[in-house]
């Protein structure tokens, strides 16, 4: 969710308090109307190896708007 939805690349335990975030919201111990602030302080840079595994390997491209293109374009 982080990710897709925020463009944040979180370390797992950074990405904890935003699960116990969803988890107390789901359980109906925040409710949706409530304004609700989770700090994440840390970088998914800092656990490298964990984001390959989740993600798998990182694709690399040319620095050019072409590859960029034809990476969105054909993403496998």
């Amino acid at each position: 969710v982080l990710g897709r939805e925020a463009a944040i690349f979180a370390e797992p335990a950074a990405a904890a308090a935003f699960a116990g975030f969803l988890r107390a919201r789901d359980e109906g111990l925040i409710g949706r109307e409530e304004r609700v602030v989770v700090l994440l302080t840390g970088s998914g840079l800092k656990d490298v190896r964990a984001a390959v595994r989740a993600a798998g390997q990182p694709r690399y491209l040319d620095p050019t708007p072409e590859a960029l293109q034809a990476a969105l374009t054909h993403p496998n």
